[in-house]
């Protein structure tokens, strides 16, 4: 940062600190992306006026004593007061806030979430300043409270959930039981911040196992569907890792890595993590012994009702919805025998959930790959499907007519007949009736009385 900055700063009275999420990432030896910093000492007022000579001061949040700037050079930061935050209604905006740059520091970080993101540095001095040992925390893998506040605000327990993911914690017992005192209030959270948690979780996630972790400990009582994965044995020859949520865990990881090894990004990596999080709920309903075995016949599809209900109370924006249906409800399209017909019939009802084959394959790779010790990578059967589907043009969108209305129309029929014809027509292309429009012209008169 601009030294001349903390130096104008520091000649009105003001102690500058670097504080939240830029010092957490700056010890996981991370490039922070925002530079968050609290200011002790000076009025609101004052430290806008200061800041106004390096740039554009935008009041963004005169409330909570926020000033944004961005500089001559195009850098911006985020200044902040430190201030008090008081309970005084429900969720998460129920608090009046009260600024005070007399405060000390211990007082001022009390209101943050978690230990580790209550570490602050001083920008004059370089000094780490370390109230509820935030560092040794984040060294040891655990998510804590920093104090009894955190239980005034029910959305931070879900934020607990993108931390547990990008940085492979587990909640402490402290978590745990703060998290039960602020349960009740979670319904009232708007379903805009919840999908802003997840979508967090599902951008920046790495250890999504470990997030499994956290929802179980944490959330069973709001995500119940999750939680009772646990306990659901799977047959120990195709799935020696264990029960299915552990298999859902390394399925995540799996695809979380895959996402990453081959840049998948935005509203894609979306539909392909939340497929990999919903796929196997369908056991929870469809698995039984049979025969000394157990089984889950059907589960796939069984997953659709619970999925759908999953992704409504995450507030999954409904643009995903259909394809991650999609994956889920056709994960197993792949065993058994491939041909060309079957991966016409696939590319087709995938094309109906807007989604396609060469996600649907990267869906099943993941989901062979998370049962350890079993050897991880595409199967056989997927190559297979992906190398049929490249021969018939299929493998993202859903096969071409070979007979277009207007042809049909050049044979003399007209009116509502046409679109009766096509879609009959289409429907024998499928199959492998006929490989060319001449033939499938020539396939009109065996089927035009029954329409």
């Amino acid at each position: 940062m601009n030294s001349e900055i903390i130096d104008a700063i520091v000649q009105i009275g003001g102690t500058p600190f670097m504080v939240g999420g830029c010092v957490r990432d700056t010890f996981l030896g991370e490039s922070p992306k925002d530079i968050d910093i609290e200011v002790y000492g000076v009025s609101y007022e004052k430290l806008d006026e200061v800041l106004q000579k390096f740039g554009k001061t935008d009041l963004i949040g005169v409330r909570f004593g926020v000033i944004k700037l961005k500089t001559h050079t195009g850098e911006s930061y985020d200044f902040s007061l430190p201030r008090l935050d008081s309970k005084n209604g429900v969720a998460h905006k129920g608090f009046s806030t009260e600024i005070n740059v007399h405060l000390s520091i211990r007082e001022a970080t009390a209101r943050r979430d978690f230990t580790i993101n209550s570490l602050l540095i001083n920008m004059v001095t370089g000094e780490l300043i370390d109230c509820y040992d935030g560092k040794k925390d984040l060294r040891c893998g655990l998510l804590k409270p920093t104090s009894k506040a955190f239980s005034e605000d029910p959305l931070r327990i879900l934020r607990g959930l993108q931390f547990s993911a990008r940085f492979n914690m587990h909640p402490s017992g402290d978590l745990i039981a703060m998290a039960e005192e602020c349960i009740h209030e979670f319904h009232q959270l708007p379903s805009s911040c919840i999908w802003g948690e997840w979508e967090k979780w599902i951008h920046k996630g790495a250890h999504y196992s470990k997030s499994l972790e956290y929802l179980y400990y944490i959330l069973p009582s709001i995500y119940p569907n999750i939680a009772a994965l646990d306990g659901i044995d799977q047959d120990p020859e195709w799935h020696p890792e264990g029960d299915v949520l552990t298999h859902t865990g390394f399925v995540l990881d799996y695809m979380g890595q895959y996402c990453r090894a081959h840049a998948i990004e935005g509203d894609r990596r979306v539909i392909l993590i939340l497929a990999a999080l919903c796929h196997d709920f369908g056991k929870l309903t469809h698995t039984q012994i049979e025969d000394g075995r157990i089984k889950s016949k059907g589960h796939e599809g069984a997953s659709e009702p619970l999925a759908r209900k999953f992704l409504a109370q995450i507030g999954c924006p409904l643009r995903f919805i259909e394809p991650i249906i999609g994956l889920v409800i056709n994960h197993m399209a792949a065993y058994g025998r491939q041909s060309e017909k079957s991966v016409r019939k696939l590319a087709f009802r995938l094309s109906n959930y807007n989604t396609c084959i060469a996600d649907l394959a990267i869906l099943i790779e993941a989901d062979k790959s998370g049962r350890p010790p079993l050897p991880q990578g595409q199967p056989a059967s997927v190559a297979e499907m992906l190398q049929l589907s490249a021969k018939e043009d299929c493998t993202l969108n859903k096969p071409a007519p070979l007979i277009s209305g207007g042809v049909i129309m050049e044979q003399g029929y007209s009116g509502p007949m046409i679109g009766k014809i096509q879609k009959r027509l289409y429907e024998m292309q499928l199959n492998g009736s006929f490989v060319t429009a001449q033939q499938g012209l020539s396939k009109i008169k065996s089927f035009i009385k029954q329409l």
